[in-house]
C-alpha cells in the first residue's frame, strides 16, 4: 500500500492478507473473514478516536460471520470495457 497518506491518518488498518492472490475472488469470504478479525481487533482504539462513552464500550457489537456474506460472481464479456468506434473520448472532433 501507499504510504504517502499514512503519515495524516489517525488509524490505518492492515489486515494480514498475504495468503492471497491480487485475484483470489474465490477466496472472499476468508478475506472479510480476515478484515473483520483486524477490525476487531483494532476496536479499542477506534473507540477512542469516536469518543465513544466508556458505558457503551463494553456494549456487545452485532456479529456477522463471513459464512454468512454472499459475494455474487460478476461476469462481462470485452465488450463491456471496449470503446465504441464512435467514442468521442476516441475520435475527437
Amino acid at each position: 500500500m501507499c504510504d504517502f497518506w499514512k503519515k495524516d491518518a489517525d488509524l490505518v488498518l492492515e489486515p494480514d492478507v498475504s495468503g492471497f492472490s491480487y485475484d483470489c475472488f474465490d477466496q472472499a469470504k476468508g478475506l472479510i473473514a480476515t478484515g473483520e478479525a483486524a477490525t476487531r481487533a483494532a476496536l479499542p482504539q477506534l473507540r477512542e478516536l469516536l469518543n465513544v462513552p466508556e458505558a457503551q464500550r463494553d456494549a456487545r457489537i452485532a456479529t456477522v460471520s463471513a459464512s454468512s456474506i454472499s459475494v455474487p460472481l460478476i461476469q462481462a464479456s470485452p465488450a463491456v470495457y471496449a470503446p465504441a468506434a464512435n467514442d468521442a473520448l476516441n475520435h475527437p472532433s
